[in-house]
């Protein structure tokens, strides 16, 4: 895998729950893996972990906002499971 830079990295972390779960099991695994160097590493080391996964869960919820905006009719039928996601 080619290097990833810091924001792409970050954009992954927020996005991607295993990555989260990678970075909370051992952050040094994951930086090596995306081949993450010099400043962008020690940023991306220095990162709280509680901090991001709000990031990602607030995300989260304005995608979930955005499309339930967009499919009433959808999220009405399964408004049961929704609520589960």
């Amino acid at each position: 895998m080619a290097s990833l830079d810091f924001v792409t990295a970050l954009g992954r972390l927020l996005s991607e729950a295993s990555a989260r779960q990678s970075f909370i099991d051992d952050r040094e695994v994951i930086v090596d893996q995306w081949g993450l160097n010099g400043s962008d590493r020690d940023a991306f080391l220095r990162l709280d972990a509680a901090d991001v996964e709000r990031q990602a869960s607030a995300l989260l919820g304005k995608r979930l906002h955005e499309t339930r905006r967009r499919l009433p009719k959808t999220f009405a039928l399964n408004e049961p499971r929704s609520r589960e996601l």
